[in-house]
Order: C-alpha cells, then sequence, then structure tokens
C-alpha cells in the first residue's frame, strides 16, 4: 500500500459472517516487511472485524508492505452435491484505487471448474486471469481495480476432501446459544405467563348476558366506558358532554355552509347553566375545559380553539377515571398500571433483541418473542372485581338491548312500543326521554345508529339541546348530525401526537462470495 500523505498504519476489515455462519476469525500475526509498525487492534464495526494497524505515536509514508496471517472457518458451500469455495479476494470496501491483486488458492486435489469476476457489487466483468496448476489455482486482475471493486474467484474444490454438514453440526455449533435461548423464553416467559395466571386472570360472571334496559346504578356514561375497555376513550368524553346537553347544562348548534361543491357542518357551543354543583368531577372538567368563561351564555364557536384543554381533559381523566374506579371496588388494581412490570420486562427484552441480532440471533430471535409474548400478557392483566364482572354484564345487556333491531324484540316479546312494565325484565315503553337517556350510553358502545333506529319517528319537534337544519326533524338525523359533531370532539379529546445462488450457471458476480471486506488509513 503507498500512503501519499502521513499516516499511522493500515485499516483491514474483514467479515465475521459468511452465509449466516460465523467464520469464526482469528488474526494469527502481523507482520511488515517493509518496517512499518505492525502492531494492532481489534475492533467490531457493521459485522466487520477490524485491523488497526500501526501506532498512534508514529506516522509513516511511501509504499510499505504488510502480511496479515488469519483464519477463518465456515467458509464452503454446497450445491448440487459439489463443494465450492465463493471468495472475494480484496473486498469491494476500499475507498481507494488498487493496481493489481492475486491470490492463490492451495487444494488438497485438482480443482474442478473456475471462475473470476472484478468490479462492485454485482457486476460481471472477468478482467481477471485464472490458472489451475494442479493442486493450485492462481487469480490475478488483468487491470486495475477502482474505488470499492473487488476480485471475486468461484472454484468447485476437489471432491472426497470436505463433508456437508448436517443438522448435528448445526446444533453443535449453535448448542450454547440455544441453551440460552431455551432459557429466556422458558424462564422469562414462564414469569410471564405465571403473573398473568395468578394476577390478571378474569372472574367468572353469569356466563351469559341478557337485556338490561337502563345504564347500571350510579354509572356514568364515561365510567360505563371504563368499566367495559378498562381506558377511556375519547367518544367516552364526548358521550358525556350529549349526556350534558340532554341536561340542559350546554346546548349544541349545527350550522351547515354551503360551498361551491357541496356544504360543511360546523358546531358552536352554548353554556345554558353555570351552577355546576350536581355534576361529578369528569363533568366539571370537562365544561371547564370546554368554557373558560363560566357564564350562562358564553359561546365556543370553534373546538380547535380548545384543543389544548380538551386534551387535558382527556390525559387528566384516562389517569383519575381507572383510578376512581378502582377505589370503588370495580378493579383490584388500577388497569392503566396493572400490566407496568409485564411491560418494562417487554422493552428490555425488545431493546436486547435489537443490539444482539447481529451477534446471537437465535438469542435475539427468543428476545423477540419473548417480548411479543410479555407484552400480549401485560395486555391482558388488566381485570374486574366481582363488582366489575357485574357492572360489565349489566353494561354489555344493555349494549345488547340497545343494538336489538325491532323485530328481534318482537320475536323475543321485549319490543321498546310495549307499555312500561315494574317487573323485572320488561322493557320501558318507547319516548323521547328513553331515547335521550340512553342515548350517550349508545355512543358509548358503539351502537347510536341502531338505536336511533328504533326511534326513527319519536321525535314531533327538534330538541330544545340542539339546533340544526333538517326539513324533516327525527332520531336517525339527530344522530346523525350528532356523528359529525362526536368526529369533531372527538379529534379535539385526542392530544396531537451476499449471493444465495451458486457462482457458475450464469448467478455469479462480484462481490457475491464471502471474505473480502476493505480497508484504508489511519
Amino acid at each position: 500500500m503507498e500512503f501519499l500523505v502521513p499516516k499511522h498504519g493500515l485499516l483491514r476489515a474483514i467479515p465475521e459472517k459468511y452465509q449466516g455462519q460465523s467464520l469464526e476469525l482469528s488474526v494469527n500475526k502481523v507482520t511488515s516487511p517493509s518496517g512499518a509498525p505492525s502492531g494492532f487492534e481489534l475492533e467490531s464495526n457493521n459485522d466487520n472485524i477490524v485491523l488497526r494497524i500501526g501506532d498512534a505515536n508514529q506516522t509513516i509514508t511511501g509504499k510499505q508492505t504488510y502480511v496479515i496471517d488469519y483464519t477463518v472457518s465456515n467458509v464452503v458451500r454446497w450445491f448440487d452435491g459439489r463443494p465450492e469455495l465463493y471468495w472475494d479476494i480484496n473486498g469491494d470496501q476500499w475507498p481507494a484505487a488498487t493496481q493489481a491483486v492475486q491470490a492463490v488458492l492451495h487444494l488438497p486435489g485438482s480443482a474442478g471448474l473456475s471462475r473470476c469476476y472484478t468490479g462492485k457489487y454485482g457486476q460481471t466483468e472477468a478482467a481477471c486471469t485464472i490458472e489451475n496448476n494442479g493442486n493450485n489455482v492462481k487469480v490475478a486482475t488483468t487491470a486495475p481495480l477502482q474505488d470499492y471493486e473487488t476480485l471475486t474467484l468461484v472454484t468447485q474444490l476437489p471432491d472426497g476432501y470436505f463433508v456437508a454438514p448436517t443438522w448435528r453440526d448445526w446444533l453443535a455449533e449453535r448448542a450454547a446459544e440455544l441453551a440460552v435461548a431455551m432459557a429466556i423464553f422458558g424462564f422469562v416467559g414462564g414469569w410471564a405467563w405465571r403473573k398473568w395466571w395468578r394476577e390478571g386472570r378474569d372472574l367468572k360472571g353469569r356466563g351469559i348476558i341478557v337485556p338490561e334496559y337502563d345504564a347500571p346504578k350510579g354509572i356514568s356514561p364515561a365510567e360505563a366506558g371504563v368499566i367495559d375497555g378498562y381506558r377511556l376513550e375519547s367518544r367516552d368524553l364526548t358521550a358525556t358532554l350529549i349526556d350534558l346537553a340532554i341536561r340542559k347544562y350546554v346546548k349544541i348548534h349545527e350550522e351547515t355552509k354551503r360551498q361551491l361543491i357541496g356544504s360543511t357542518q360546523t358546531y358552536h357551543f352554548e353554556l345554558l347553566k353555570s351552577d355546576w354543583a350536581s355534576l361529578n368531577d369528569s363533568e366539571r372538567q370537562i365544561l371547564t375545559a370546554l368554557f373558560e368563561d363560566k357564564t350562562a351564555g358564553t359561546v365556543v364557536d370553534d373546538l380547535a380553539g380548545r384543543r389544548t384543554e380538551l386534551a387535558q381533559v382527556f390525559r387528566d381523566l384516562g389517569s383519575s377515571l381507572p383510578k376512581d374506579l378502582t377505589t370503588r371496588g370495580y378493579f383490584p388494581a388500577n388497569p392503566m398500571t396493572s400490566g407496568g412490570w409485564l411491560w418494562a420486562v417487554g422493552i428490555v427484552l425488545g431493546v436486547a433483541a435489537f443490539f444482539v441480532a447481529n451477534v446471537l440471533s437465535w438469542v435475539a430471535a427468543a428476545c423477540a418473542v419473548t417480548a411479543a409474548v410479555t407484552f400480549a400478557l401485560a395486555a391482558l392483566m388488566p381485570k374486574r372485581t366481582n363488582s366489575g364482572v357485574t357492572a360489565r354484564e349489566h353494561i354489555q345487556g344493555l349494549k345488547l338491548y340497545l343494538d336489538t333491531a325491532e323485530k328481534d324484540r318482537l320475536k323475543m316479546m321485549q319490543s321498546v312500543t310495549r307499555r312500561y312494565a315494574r317487573s323485572v325484565g320488561e322493557a320501558p315503553v318507547r319516548t323521547v326521554e328513553l331515547f335521550e337517556k340512553l342515548l350517550p350510553y349508545a355512543i358509548v358502545l358503539g351502537v347510536e345508529d341502531s338505536w336511533a333506529k328504533q326511534f326513527a319517528d319519536i321525535y314531533t319537534q327538534e330538541p330544545d339541546w340542539y339546533a340544526g337544519n333538517w326539513i324533516t326533524f327525527n332520531a336517525m338525523a339527530l344522530t346523525h348530525s350528532l356523528n359529525g359533531a362526536v368526529g369533531a370532539m372527538n379529534t379535539n379529546f385526542t392530544p396531537p401526537s451476499s449471493s444465495s445462488s451458486s457462482g457458475f450457471g450464469g448467478g455469479g458476480f462480484s462481490g457475491g462470495g464471502g471474505g473480502g471486506g476493505g480497508g484504508g488509513s489511519w
């Protein structure tokens, strides 16, 4: 190598793996017939072992010679039952031109067919010669190699000297790594499973869901959503705001704006009452976030202008509501934190898988799989107490009632048109009050359209809590318009947030073999 400016020495990068196999690289010694410092240090960089040859306290110039003696294993490949060596002589990672490259392959027997390639990775040029002299194969370039070009040799090795690896060899080479991988999956995965089995399995309820005609006593729409799904969703707060409108605390105004093509709807919110003493904490927080001025008659024309406040309420209630319901006995532990240890262990395993993927692939795979299992079990850790299970079954029974079509009610003799009966199990009479009372729960449970269809003709005039633009007003029109308002409110409640073929038969190219690597100076 010729150093045109003072340098400390040579950098030589040699790949650590070939075809997914460790080369078990061992550097025996480094010498310099030209007298350059030949001490070296080994570094690992991007799947390469890098030899830093030279002296940090000394620089050299001019032509220098280095001899690197190293040993590698697992370099023979098998195609059609024959052993083959497919090898990059100098490697395609040299950022400098090379005047000439040659190599001699010493074999225990006569080589078969041999070919050579030159150029950058993937090129099939052959500016090179091959000489077969008995047990030796000599390959050399016939023209200088430019930056990032390599000389590649592919030769069929003599029969009878190499044995194809078996599955026993595969296991023997990876025994230690596989043992570690199985230990990670067995011990950590087993711990995660045991923790879920003891602390996360749901209690048994009645086992069947029967129609319920009212919400569980003392449970608001938002609380029903948390009990049903373990966490607060933006639609739970939207349903709470609609519930406040139905209870005459807020009035929702829909305004249609005509455009060149089609029209758009906007929604305004008017505060009707300034006395909030009878509301629960979550309801007061929503109204406070929406109406900075608590004076009755205040109108909010654009929810986007209150997005920061609404998003903060969503975060606060997302934390406080599950905690409050835990205190009230619906959960044995806060469902937002019950899987904390499992989430933490899963994250550690995921990070470990990332860092060892290039070195210990089976350990990395075990970490990744165990992390996935741990995450899945962490997601299943939230559970309900007996009171929570009873409340959830009641909520699911309410959903069944809200979502059951009229014709199916008649089959079950549970029509909403039947007279209100005080006996348990009989559906109440169909009224505007019933529709509006349960509409927030229908929104929480995602069945508002089904509920509205059963009351399509119940209204004789617009409600006093919603002002729209209908020519013919009915429950379906109201619900469809509410869906637009729901979308607007939901948005603002949510915070912005190497070759695998043989070297013969047309499949060979420069840089497609093992070995190679690259280097430079320092």
